[in-house]
């Protein structure tokens, strides 16, 4: 497979949406890989801190992500699905009577089924992060997951879906299993998805398919949102909602924390994922205390004026009750004399 550069525009430099080339990324390429060639058992990420090999194979050094975001996927590009129907990436974002597609914020994988490690270890943590935020699948948001073996089969993609709906909390609501798809396809198609959305792999001498660790972000009409990598980390749950929250621009909002949370947290790209920003929580606090403020001033504004309708309501009482005792006085003489 001919090996994708990196785009390194000077523009992307300073792009808050670029992605790390080192750090957690690098790790994640080198240990989980390697990993994945030597066949080490299942395990989780954690195991692979100390490192497995000290060097990397030529194969795996030139994977890489050149990203597009915002790039629209290959819509025209058809799949086989769990059930054994043929689907087009386009189905899962409709057109629109106003010519726009418009289907769910998706989370979608890149991976195979007979991964040893990685493929199987990064579906499951989604799943879990998944059991952990209040989104659900195929009411808010959509899972997609491709295989980029063409040598696996229906019957394998369907084992994955049966096996990750049971591990979900809601797999038996209604509406959950059609957003939650599995795939399989010729090795053009699978190349030619990778390719649209900068995802190199190769497949490695024993058999096995290096590529990166993570999976991306999709909008509701089709776009690349975001790409995140790796699979390991205790606010996992945290990154998937905010990255899901991203990708759908704010609309699947349920609560006002979940407005105020997408607001502090910004995607940092040295980091590899979401943290919260000093200046957008000054924001915030400012925002907050002029509201704070105004609401005081306009509270003690109300207050006064309410004040000055009532002593004008009472000196006009004490006057009507002045004039009228007057009356009764000038009366009174005149009905005793008659």
């Amino acid at each position: 497979m001919t090996p994708m550069t990196t785009n390194t525009t000077p523009n992307r430099e300073h792009d808050p949406r670029t992605s790390p080339r080192a750090g957690r990324f690098a790790r994640a390429v080198r240990f989980g890989l390697l990993a994945a060639l030597m066949g080490v058992p299942a395990v989780t990420s954690a195991q692979f801190s100390g490192g497995v090999l000290n060097q990397q194979p030529e194969a795996i050094k030139r994977l890489d992500v050149d990203e597009k975001l915002g790039a629209a996927l290959p819509f025209d590009l058809e799949f086989t699905n769990s059930d054994g129907a043929k689907v087009k990436l386009g189905d899962y974002f409709p057109l629109g009577e106003d010519g726009q597609r418009h289907g769910k914020p998706t989370v979608l994988v890149l991976g195979y089924y007979r991964c040893p490690v990685v493929c199987s270890v990064v579906i499951a943590k989604l799943t879990e992060a998944y059991n952990e935020i209040s989104y659900a699948v195929g009411h808010d948001f959509n899972a997609l997951v491709f295989s980029i073996n063409p040598d696996e089969t229906t019957a394998e993609a369907n084992a994955y879906k049966v096996n990750q709906l049971e591990s979900y909390n809601r797999g038996k609501e209604t509406g959950v299993a059609g957003g939650w798809h599995f795939h399989t396809s010729p090795a053009e198609t699978s190349k030619a998805l990778a390719d649209a959305m900068g995802w190199s792999f190769t497949k490695l001498p024993n058999g096995e398919y290096g590529h990166p660790i993570g999976y991306m972000l999709i909008t509701p009409d089709g776009r690349v949102a975001r790409y995140m990598y790796g699979y390991a980390g205790k606010d996992q749950a945290t990154q998937v909602k905010l990255a899901i929250l991203e990708a759908s621009e704010g609309k699947i909002s349920k609560t006002i924390a979940d407005r105020v949370v997408g607001f502090c947290y910004m995607y940092d790209a040295a980091a590899g994922g979401y943290a919260v920003k000093a200046f957008r929580v000054m924001q915030l606090g400012g925002g907050l205390t002029l509201l704070g403020l105004g609401g005081l001033v306009i509270g003690l504004r109300v207050s006064e004026v309410l004040k000055r309708r009532r002593r004008a309501a009472m000196l006009d009482g004490d006057l009507l009750s002045s004039s009228s005792r007057s009356m009764a006085g000038a009366r009174g003489p005149a009905v005793a004399g008659r």
